[in-house]
């Protein structure tokens, strides 16, 4: 006589391979669903005053106003940065964002590490007295990970 499982257990390790399976794409294909360029605008009109340039190959946009603080906004997941300069161009400090690697005009490939490396290098050039950082979606681990290694007067 054989011995056949219960229909409920069954149903259980079903349930549990689809699970393994979703766990499986999720890991495979995580830097694909995080990081998604091939969302964001590649062009956006720049508010006036603002400027556009590359550092070694990373798109930033500044407005710089020769105050002593400065705002960074690092942008989100499908986000072209350099909107932001129109969010804050009505306040007194300079601004800073840039297109993360393969984001916008940047060049390279988005990744953990290419991020937070484009981060140090826009954040060591461009930083003043006063440093006041603004992260959104993505960009908040980003803003944490300088606020973390640098001082910064606001997060």
């Amino acid at each position: 006589m054989r011995l056949q499982a219960p229909p409920l257990m069954k149903l259980l390790l079903f349930g549990l391979l689809l699970y393994l399976i979703a766990l499986l794409y999720l890991y495979i294909f995580q830097e694909r669903l995080i990081f998604r360029p091939d969302l964001a605008p590649k062009e956006v009109e720049l508010p006036k005053g603002a400027k556009q340039l590359f550092i070694e190959g990373i798109e930033v946009g500044i407005m710089d106003r020769k105050s002593d603080g400065t705002i960074f906004y690092f942008g989100g997941n499908a986000d072209n940065a350099l909107r932001a300069l129109g969010y804050f161009s009505d306040l007194p400090y300079n601004i800073v964002s840039f297109n993360y690697p393969g984001f916008g005009h940047s060049k390279g490939n988005p990744s953990q590490e290419a991020i937070l490396e484009a981060a140090k290098k826009i954040f060591d050039r461009f930083k003043t007295k006063k440093n006041i950082l603004i992260g959104r979606s993505l960009g908040s681990g980003v803003a944490g990970y300088i606020a973390a290694n640098y001082p910064v007067q606001g997060l």
